[in-house]
């Protein structure tokens, strides 16, 4: 039964959400793998990976804002909202993705550095930072698929609000217009009569 929860809970998520959820899945994966190699022919060298070597925090501080991820869109799925949190599901994403970009930039500032490594020819990006990067990506395009769609969404109810409130306002002004024509029948008729009652009076 829970197996069963869960394939339809996925079935039913929105490209984003799989994109998001992919993509933050891989990253923290990814800080497992190889982020950096400088082996030989000989196979003398380094290899580190994301959460090794002199930059491990690195790898992971990337690790964390992947969990991040994660779990925001576990929460959203299995519908438990956190409560008095002043950042969205969407804005946490970005953070995380920003971070990790940050991340990924300062361990490669400092491993590709000339003066860092001691097979500076043998030199390689790890399957795990390219994994990371493509992993970064898919987030990326979660995350604005899902804001471009909050943002049409919005700018509907918008629309819909800005026709309601105009059509309201014709109703009013319709109905202002049937008090006046009243008011102008009313004002005729009694001057009408009162017109009739000043002949009778002559007249007498």
């Amino acid at each position: 039964m829970p197996e069963k929860k869960i394939k339809n809970l996925v079935k039913e998520m929105v490209l984003s959400k799989k994109l998001i959820s992919i993509g933050a899945l891989l990253l923290a994966i990814s800080c497992f793998l190889p982020w950096y190699s400088d082996l030989d022919k000989f196979n003398t060298g380094t290899t580190f990976l994301g959460v090794s070597g002199p930059l491990y925090m690195a790898g992971l501080i990337t690790f964390i804002c992947a969990s991040a991820s994660i779990f925001i869109i576990v929460s959203e799925l299995i519908g438990h909202k956190i409560q008095k949190f002043p950042l969205s599901g969407q804005q946490i994403h970005l953070i995380a993705i920003s971070v990790s970009v940050l991340m990924l930039l300062l361990t490669s500032s400092v491993y590709f550095h000339p003066k860092f490594g001691m097979n500076l020819a043998d030199k390689k990006v790890g399957f795990g930072m390219v994994l990371s990067i493509f992993s970064l990506i898919l987030m990326l395009s979660g995350t604005f698929i899902a804001l471009k769609k909050k943002m049409d969404k919005e700018d509907l109810m918008e629309r819909h609000h800005e026709s309601l409130k105009s059509l309201g306002v014709e109703k009013l002004n319709s109905h202002a217009k049937k008090i006046s024509l009243l008011d102008d029948v009313e004002s005729e008729r009694f001057s009408y009569f009162s017109k009739e009652n000043t002949n009778n009076l002559e007249q007498k």
